[in-house]
C-alpha cells in the first residue's frame, strides 16, 4: 500500500499477522536499489538539490518515491520476464485455485471473507507475474485475472463484499492500472467500477485509499477521458461525504471529526492540478483549495498551502499550451493572490483601513488570527522553494541529468521559463510586500515564520535591499531572546537543511523553549505548531524593546541577566486586549506596566 503515513506493514498488515514479513521483503535493500536513480555524488548540484528536496513536505516525497518504485518494478519486469514455461505451469496449476479464492463457499462466512481478503491482497503481485495476458488474452477473450477482479469487487449471488476486500483493492488500484496500461483500464467496465465502486463508495476508507493515489491513476487515462472525471471529482469532494460534512456542526455527525479524509484531498491536489487544463483547474479545483485553506484543522490548511504554487504554475502553463490568453492568466493569478490577502491577512475591520498600495499597512495585520498570517508566509516559502528547485535544475549540465531528476513527476520540478518568470513576478510584486509588512507583527511566531520564509527565497530576491534589511533586523532581534545566543546562527541553516543541526556533529541541537513551541509540529520550512491559547507566545513589541535594551546594557556593564525580570516579561506582559487566565488585571493596566518597563529600561 502506498502513501500516507503508514508504518512498515502497510495496509495488508491490518488483516494478516504475516503481512509484515511479506512487506519487509518487498522493501529490502534490493528493492531500494532498483529505484536509485540519483546522480553521482561527485556532481556539484547534488547536495544543493538534496537539501532543497528535504524542504518539500513528506507527502510529495512519498508520492515521488512510490511513482519511481512502480516504474522501476515494471522496468525490471520488462527486462527480465519470467520464462514462458513457468507462466504456462502457473496458469494451469495455480491460477484456477487463486481465482477460486474470490468465489469460495466453505459454509462459513468468516472463512469465505478471509479467503477473499487473501486473494485481494495478493492480486497486484499475480497481475505483475502474468502481465496483460492474464487480464485479456491476445485473441480478445477475458483472462482469469479480470474474472477474479470482478468477482472480488462485485461479490457473488448478491453477497455483500467484505470491506477489507474493497479497501485492499482500492489501495492497489493504481498499481494494477500501471501494470495493465492505459488501453485496458480505459475500457468502460473498468472505469465504471472505478467510479461507482471506489470513488462513490459509502465507506470512507475506500474513498480515502482511492483519493490518495488518484493522481497516479488519472495520469494513465487519455486526456479526454481524464477530463470527464474532473466534474465528478469536484462533486464528490465538495459534497457531503468529504468537505460538505465540515459545514454541519452537530456533534452527533462523525464525519465532522474525521479530518484525515480532507487532509488526503489536500495532499493529492499538487499532483492532480498538473493533469488538467488551466480553465478546468480554475473551475473545479480552485474552489476545493479555497475550502481547504479555511478548514478548521491546521494540518489540513498547512498541507493545502503547497498547492498554491502549483496552481499558479498551471495558469502559466495554460498560456504556454495556448489554452488561455495572457490576460486570463494574469486575472486568474491576481484573483488567487487577492483572495489569499483577504482571507489570511485582512479582517472586516482591517479592510476599511488600507494603505496607499491597496492592502493594509503592517500595524493593522496584528488584529487577525496569527496562524493565518503564518500560513501566508509559508505559501511565500512554497513559491520560493519551487523557484529554487527550478534554478538548480537549469544549472544541470545535460538533458539526461534533468530527465533523471524529474522522472518521478515532482510538481515542484521541471518548471518552464514562462512558469518560472510568472511565479517570480507574482512573488515579488504581490506576495512579498505583504509578507514583509509582518516584520513588526506583535506575535513572535509570525516573525519567526517570516524570517524562515525569507531565508528560502532565491538569492537575488534575498539580496534585495528591503528584503535583506528585514532579515537582518529579525535575526538581530532573535539574539535578544532569552537563551538564544549562538543558537540562532546555527538553526537558521534549517532553510537549506530542513532541520536543526549542530555543525560539529550529526546530533541535533536542543532548541530554546519558545522556539520549540513554534516548531514542535514543523514538517517543512515555516511550519509551526498550533499554539492557540498560549498567551506567552504572543509578545508585545514593547516587551521585545525592553529586553533588547536590557541585554545591551548588561553586555556593556558585564552584568548577568536578571532571571526574575525575564520571568516577569514572559508571565506579565500580554498583548493589549487579551485577558490573562486567572487574572483580573485589565488590559489598560498592562499597557501602563509596559510604559513603566520602558521608562525603567531607559533609566
Amino acid at each position: 500500500s502506498s502513501g500516507g503515513g503508514g508504518g512498515g506493514g502497510g495496509l495488508g498488515a491490518q488483516f494478516f499477522p504475516h503481512a509484515n514479513g511479506m512487506v519487509s521483503r518487498l522493501n529490502s535493500a534490493t528493492a531500494v536499489a532498483l529505484t536509485d536513480d540519483s546522480p553521482p555524488d561527485t556532481m556539484d548540484y547534488t547536495s544543493a538539490m538534496e537539501k532543497l528536496h528535504t524542504l518539500l513536505p513528506i507527502f510529495v516525497q512519498t508520492y515521488q518515491y512510490n511513482t519511481a518504485n512502480i516504474a522501476a518494478i515494471l522496468r525490471h519486469r520488462a527486462l527480465h520476464p519470467p520464462s514462458a514455461k513457468d507462466i504456462k505451469a502457473v496458469e494451469q496449476h495455480l491460477i484456477p485455485q487463486f481465482v477460486h479464492l474470490a468465489n469460495v463457499n466453505s459454509g462459513d462466512d468468516n472463512i469465505n471473507a478471509e479467503m477473499c481478503v487473501y486473494c485481494a491482497y495478493s492480486f497486484p503481485a499475480v497481475v505483475l507475474l502474468l502481465g496483460k495476458d492474464g487480464w485479456k488474452k491476445p485473441n480478445g477473450e477475458t483472462g482469469p485475472l479480470k474474472e477474479c477482479f470482478f468477482l472480488l469487487i462485485n461479490g457473488t449471488n448478491g453477497d455483500v463484499v467484505p470491506l477489507p476486500v474493497k479497501r485492499c483493492l482500492a489501495s492497489s488500484l493504481h498499481t494494477v492500472a500501471h501494470i495493465l496500461g492505459s488501453s485496458m483500464i480505459s475500457e468502460s467496465d473498468f472505469l465504471k467500477v472505478f467510479e461507482e465502486q471506489f470513488l462513490r463508495d459509502e465507506d470512507e476508507t475506500v474513498r480515502l485509499n482511492v483519493i490518495r493515489n488518484l493522481a497516479s491513476f488519472l495520469s494513465l487515462l487519455p486526456g479526454n477521458v481524464r477530463k470527464s472525471y474532473l466534474p465528478i471529482i469536484h462533486e464528490i469532494v465538495m459534497g457531503d461525504a468529504v468537505l460538505g460534512a465540515s459545514k454541519r456542526r452537530s456533534v452527533t455527525n462523525p464525519a465532522i471529526l474525521n479530518w484525515r479524509q480532507r487532509d488526503v484531498v489536500a495532499q493529492s491536489l499538487p499532483h492532480i492540478i498538473l493533469l488538467f487544463p488551466a480553465l478546468d483547474v480554475h473551475a473545479y479545483l480552485w474552489p476545493i483549495i479555497q475550502m481547504l485553506l479555511k478548514d478548521s484543522v491546521s494540518l489540513v490548511r498547512e498541507d493545502v498551502e503547497w498547492s498554491i504554487p502549483i496552481l499558479l504554475r498551471n495558469y502559466a502553463n495554460g498560456v504556454v499550451e495556448r489554452d488561455v490568453e495572457d490576460a486570463w492568466c494574469n486575472d486568474a493569478s491576481s484573483e488567487v493572490t487577492e483572495w489569499l490577502n483577504q482571507t489570511l491577512l485582512v479582517s472586516e475591520e482591517e479592510g476599511k483601513m488600507t494603505s496607499k498600495r491597496g492592502y493594509p499597512s503592517s500595524r493593522y495585520y496584528s488584529g487577525g488570527s496569527f496562524s493565518k498570517r503564518q500560513g501566508f508566509c509559508r505559501i511565500c516559502a512554497a513559491i520560493a522553494l519551487a523557484l529554487q528547485l527550478a534554478h538548480q535544475e537549469h544549472e544541470m549540465k545535460t538533458n539526461e541529468e534533468k530527465e533523471k531528476a524529474t522522472m518521478s513527476k515532482n510538481p515542484f520540478c521541471d518548471l518552464s521559463i514562462e512558469e518560472y518568470k510568472h511565479l517570480k513576478q507574482l512573488l515579488i510584486s504581490e506576495m512579498l510586500p505583504r509578507a514583509l509588512s509582518m516584520k513588526d507583527d506583535r506575535v513572535t511566531n509570525v516573525r519567526l515564520t517570516l524570517v524562515k520564509s525569507l531565508r528560502v527565497m532565491p538569492e537575488d530576491i534575498r539580496n534585495m535591499r528591503h528584503v535583506s534589511t528585514v532579515v537582518r533586523t529579525l535575526e538581530e532581534e532573535a539574539h535578544t531572546w532569552e537563551g538564544d545566543g549562538d543558537y540562532f546562527d546555527e538553526t537558521m541553516e534549517m532553510a537549506s537543511t530542513g532541520g536543526y543541526y549542530n555543525n560539529n556533529s550529526n546530533t541535533t541541537t536542543a532548541a530554546p523553549q519558545h522556539v520549540k513551541n513554534a516548531n514542535d509540529s514543523s514538517r517543512y520550512v515555516g511550519g509551526t505548531a498550533n499554539i492557540k491559547n498560549r498567551v506567552s507566545s504572543e509578545q508585545n513589541p514593547a516587551s521585545i524593546t525592553v529586553k533588547g535594551i536590557e541585554a545591551k546594557q548588561q553586555k556593556q556593564s558585564g552584568t548577568k541577566e536578571n532571571p526574575n525580570l525575564g520571568e516577569r516579561d514572559k508571565s506579565e506582559i500580554v498583548p493589549s486586549g487579551i485577558k490573562k487566565e486567572g487574572s483580573n488585571v485589565s488590559s489598560e493596566k498592562r499597557v501602563v506596566r509596559n510604559k513603566e518597563d520602558r521608562s525603567m529600561a531607559s533609566i
